[in-house]
C-alpha cells in the first residue's frame, strides 16, 4: 500500500561535510554497520558482470574512462576514491560497479521519472526508484555540503557506496534532477551520468544552466534526466555518447522511462532478442501520458504515489513486482562514435557543481518536503525523524520506490533556514591523479 506524502514522517539526511574524498569516507564512518551490505552488494554486481567485465575490450575501455574522468571530473574521482577507502573496496572494483549497469540490459521494469510544471504553483519532479530487496537498507537522503561551494547544499537520494546523486538531487537554488536508465549502442569515452548528476547539482542554478553546461559535456553515453528549477522551467534530456536532445517547457509535463524518444537516439537502444525492457518501458509511458492527458493542474501528491506505485507492462497488467534488474545482453560499447548527431557534444571539459533540497519516497517516505522560494535562494531545514528502513512494505524481492521534489514559484521559508547560496569556485582535487 502507498504511504501519504502528506503525512508520512522524515528521515534525518546523513550530513557529509567536507571536500569530495572527505565526504565519500564519510559514508562508512557514519554507517559503520552498512560496510558488509556494501562489500557485498558490489561483489554480487560485479559477479554477475564478470563474463562482460572480463572481455579485453571493456578493460580498456574502463582505462579510458578512469583516464577520461580523472582529468575532466577530479572531484567526483576524488568522491569515488573517498567511498572505496571507507568501505574497503578498491577503487577499481567500485568504478566498474558504477559502469556495470549501463553496459548491461535494459531492465524488465524500471525507473519512470516525470515533471510538471503549473505557472500558478511552480514544478513538481517525480521518479520511482526500482530496488532489490538487498539493496534497500542501503538506500539514504544524503546532504552535502562543501566549503569551496560558497554556501550552496545539495540534497540526494541514493545508495551508500555510490557517489553523490546516484538517483535524484535537489540544491538550495530550487535546481532539481531525477534520472532514469537508458542502454544504448551510443556510448563512448565520457562522462558516466552518476559523476555528471552531482556536478550539474553543484554548479547550476537553473534548468538553462544546466543544459548549457550538458551541451559542453562528453558523455559516455546512456540514460535520460528530467529537470525543474524554482523559475518554473522543466525539461527532459536524452543522453548520447554522440549527443543530448532536450525538450524543454514552462507549462505542462514531460516524462522520461527506460528508451529514447528523439531521433537520432531512438533507434539506438541495446536489447537482447526477445527482451521485454523495451515494451515494458513503452507501455509505461504510455499509461503516464494517459493519466496526464489534458491536465492543467499539478497533481496532487497522493495522485503522484498512486500512478507511481505500479506499472503496467507490456501486456497492460498493472504489476507492483519486478522480474529483473539488469538481465544479460550483447556489449554494448561501440568500437568508434557512429550515429547521427542530436546535439554534438564538444570535448571541453567541465566546470566543478553541488547543491540541497527536498524529497518524497512515496513507498517508503525519506525526507519531508523544503520550500524553495522563487526569489529565495534559501532552503528550509529538513524535518527531524528517523529513518526506518525495516518498515516499508516489500513486494516480493523487489520494491518501488517513487522521489517526489516540489519546487514552488513562490513560498516561504523559516527563520533559520539556510544562508543564501553564492557560486561555486572551481578547485582541483587532490586526489585527480589516483589511479587504480
Amino acid at each position: 500500500m502507498t504511504a501519504d506524502p502528506a503525512t508520512a514522517p522524515a528521515a534525518e539526511p546523513l550530513v557529509l561535510h567536507g571536500d569530495a574524498f572527505a565526504r565519500g569516507r564519510a559514508q562508512a564512518e557514519l554507517c559503520p554497520d552498512s560496510i558488509a551490505a556494501v562489500r557485498a552488494t558490489v561483489e554480487a554486481r560485479l559477479h554477475g558482470a564478470a563474463a562482460l567485465l572480463a572481455s579485453p575490450r571493456i578493460t580498456r575501455y574502463l582505462d579510458a574512462q578512469c583516464e577520461f574522468a580523472s582529468q575532466h571530473d577530479p572531484e567526483g574521482m576524488a568522491e569515488m576514491f573517498g567511498i572505496a577507502a571507507g568501505y574497503g573496496v578498491t577503487a577499481r572494483a567500485l568504478f566498474a560497479f558504477l559502469h556495470a549497469g549501463q553496459l548491461s540490459g535494459l531492465p524488465d521494469d524500471g525507473c519512470s521519472a516525470w515533471a510538471f510544471v503549473d505557472p500558478a504553483q511552480g514544478a513538481m519532479v517525480v521518479k520511482n526508484r526500482d530496488l532489490r530487496g538487498p539493496a534497500l537498507p542501503l538506500q539514504r537522503v544524503f546532504r552535502h555540503t562543501d566549503p569551496a561551494w560558497g554556501g550552496r547544499t545539495v540534497l540526494c537520494v541514493g545508495s551508500l557506496g555510490a557517489p553523490g546523486a546516484y538517483s535524484s538531487g535537489i540544491n538550495s537554488d530550487g535546481f532539481a534532477l531525477v534520472d532514469t536508465q537508458v542502454v544504448t549502442t551510443d556510448q563512448g569515452v565520457g562522462l558516466l551520468r552518476y559523476f555528471m548528476m552531482t556536478r550539474l547539482l553543484a554548479g547550476c542554478a537553473s534548468v538553462d544552466e544546466a543544459i548549457a553546461a550538458l551541451h559542453a559535456m562528453t558523455h559516455a553515453g546512456g540514460g535520460t534526466l528530467v529537470l525543474a528549477d524554482a523559475g518554473g522551467t522543466i525539461a527532459a534530456v536524452e543522453i548520447g555518447h554522440s549527443g543530448v536532445a532536450v525538450q524543454r517547457r514552462t507549462t505542462g509535463w514531460l516524462a522520461r522511462t527506460n528508451h529514447f524518444l528523439a531521433p537520432g537516439l531512438s533507434d539506438r537502444l541495446a536489447a537482447a532478442p526477445g527482451d521485454p525492457g523495451p515494451d515494458v518501458s513503452r507501455a509505461r509511458l504510455a499509461r503516464l501520458t494517459a493519466w496526464f492527458g489534458h491536465r492543467r493542474a499539478a497533481p496532487a501528491l497522493a495522485e503522484a504515489a498512486a500512478i507511481m506505485a505500479s506499472h503496467d507492462d507490456a501486456a497492460g497488467t498493472a504489476r507492483r513486482s519486478m522480474t529483473s534488474a539488469t538481465p544479460s545482453a550483447a556489449t554494448t560499447i561501440p568500437a568508434a562514435l557512429s550515429g547521427d548527431n542530436v546535439s554534438p557534444n564538444s570535448n571541453q571539459a567541465m566546470t566543478a557543481v553541488v547543491g540541497g533540497v527536498r524529497y518524497i519516497r512515496l513507498d517508503t517516505l525519506v525526507a519531508a518536503p523544503c520550500r524553495i522560494s522563487r526569489n529565495s535562494k534559501e532552503m528550509a531545514p529538513i524535518d527531524n525523524a528517523s529513518t526506518d528502513h525495516t518498515s516499508a512494505p516489500i513486494i516480493g524481492a523487489f520494491q518501488r520506490t517513487c522521489i517526489v521534489s516540489s519546487i514552488h514559484a513562490a513560498g516561504s521559508v523559516t527563520a533559520n533556514a539556510a544562508p543564501n547560496c553564492t557560486s561555486v569556485p572551481t578547485r582541483k582535487s587532490k586526489w585527480a591523479q589516483n589511479r587504480f
